[in-house]
């Protein structure tokens, strides 16, 4: 924690992310470095046998805090910009996917197994290159003070986008690999969470009629529909987004920004 406080601030101060420090002070003490430096030290610091627990904490900090950044969106520059970021987010998966799948015709042969096909490697690439980094992102944004924005909007819902119609057309691409499966199981399946998730929120808007609601049931909610993305084969960070964004939007007594505490906000049943 030392480590990554350090650098994010001297990132910061360096003009850059602090984001971006925090995650090398990851590379920085993981076994690229460290480990590749002092082994011995490495496996002290972290024994193989803590690395699912400190899996299990980092998923579950990254659950709540996509959770928040939902539930801190302003639905209202979503509503007057949806077309935009539909096009956006669409338009900014086709580029990187069509020159994932060239690339692909250069370098299947240095690279590809002698058992993959051209079209599996292709369309594999292509998709690795649309995937976006969705926390990093918002973290982005939250740094800038941008979340509240018209920009900061219409970013994170493209972002959103991009992450959901990338993980579906890998699960495509899977079956047509690997015929684990039909191609229309995983876009069914998010079709049924979307609007189970839609229909919840509505009885919890005719059950709670104004009333304020505690934190402590819709962070069980976040972790909830994280869960429920995951096993339809959605990372579960978006799971988390979503239900921050059919939460009760966050009200504070002053315009947040990464410097405004959560103490000071609550959430309020509009």
């Amino acid at each position: 924690m030392a480590a990554s406080l350090a650098l994010g601030r001297l990132f910061r101060r360096l003009g850059q992310p602090q984001v971006v420090g925090e995650m090398i002070a990851g590379i920085v003490l993981g076994p690229s470095l460290l480990g590749w430096l002092a082994p011995s030290l490495h496996q002290s610091l972290f024994p193989d046998a803590s690395l699912a627990t400190l899996g299990m904490v980092g998923q579950l900090g990254l659950v709540f805090y996509m959770f928040l950044i939902g539930a801190s969106l302003d639905l209202g520059h979503l509503r007057s910009n949806g077309s935009m970021a539909l096009v956006t987010s669409l338009t900014s998966i086709a580029i990187p996917f069509a020159a994932g799948v060239t690339l692909a015709l250069i370098f299947y042969t240095p690279l590809a197994l002698p058992t993959t096909s051209r079209l599996a490697f292709a369309l594999f690439l292509g998709v690795c290159l649309s995937i976006t980094a969705f926390p990093v992102l918002a973290r982005i944004l939250a740094e800038l003070d941008l979340l509240p924005t018209r920009l900061g909007t219409v970013a994170i819902s493209c972002a959103a986008v991009d992450d959901v119609t990338a993980w579906i057309l890998l699960a495509i691409i899977l079956s047509i690999v690997h015929a684990s499966g039909p191609m229309w199981q995983m876009p069914l399946k998010l079709a049924v969470y979307v609007a189970v998730m839609l229909l919840l929120r509505k009885l919890a808007q005719s059950l709670l009629k104004g009333a304020r609601t505690d934190l402590p049931w819709l962070l069980l909610a976040a972790v909830a529909s994280a869960v429920a993305t995951e096993w339809i084969g959605i990372h579960a960070v978006f799971g988390a987004f979503f239900a921050g964004v059919l939460a009760p939007k966050i009200t504070c007594a002053t315009p947040w920004s990464r410097s405004t505490p959560w103490c000071c906000c609550r959430f309020s049943s509009r």
